[in-house]
């Protein structure tokens, strides 16, 4: 007689949820190692831990705190002064660092023209020595006010 495979002694039938389960505790333990991205429940896709949307999350999370506002602020549609110093920066920084295409910031931004992107990054260039003056100074105070009182003198 011909011998049962194992398999089908234990379980006869593996379902797609119990591989699914297996799956997701798999990539829950080994990501960092491996790389793995649980995306939707029937999807497993092999990707770098650190996305391109993820780096973006952190730099505009950065920026927003060093400026003293809101992510949320920043890709909004507000023309307060100090919330459009954070949002050019955040477009000079995505430029600079990650080498995004400004169409790509703009859309980032909350769908903004690439020329918009553009405009921030020429703004935020004559702003950066100023900015790095300030950082070094350790100032207390936000980047807006110090500019605005390095103005009145």
């Amino acid at each position: 007689m011909l011998e049962k495979p194992r398999m089908q002694k234990r379980n006869a039938v593996i379902s797609f949820e119990h591989l699914k389960e297996r799956a997701k505790k798999f990539c829950d333990q080994d990501a960092d190692k491996m790389g793995w991205r649980f995306l939707r429940d029937d999807e497993i896709v092999l990707n770098h831990p650190m996305t391109l949307d993820r780096r973006v999350k952190l730099i505009l999370k950065s920026i927003a705190k060093v400026h003293g506002v809101k992510v949320v602020e920043v890709k909004s549609g507000l023309r307060n002064r100090h919330i459009v110093f954070a949002r050019h920066h955040a477009c000079y920084r995505l430029h600079d660092k990650l080498q995004i295409s400004l169409p790509h910031i703009g859309r980032i931004m909350g769908d903004r023209d690439h020329t918009t992107a553009l405009n921030s990054l020429r703004k935020w260039e004559k702003l950066e020595p100023n900015y790095k003056v300030w950082a070094k100074s350790g100032s207390n105070i936000s980047f807006y006010e110090w500019y605005r009182r390095m103005g009145e003198k």
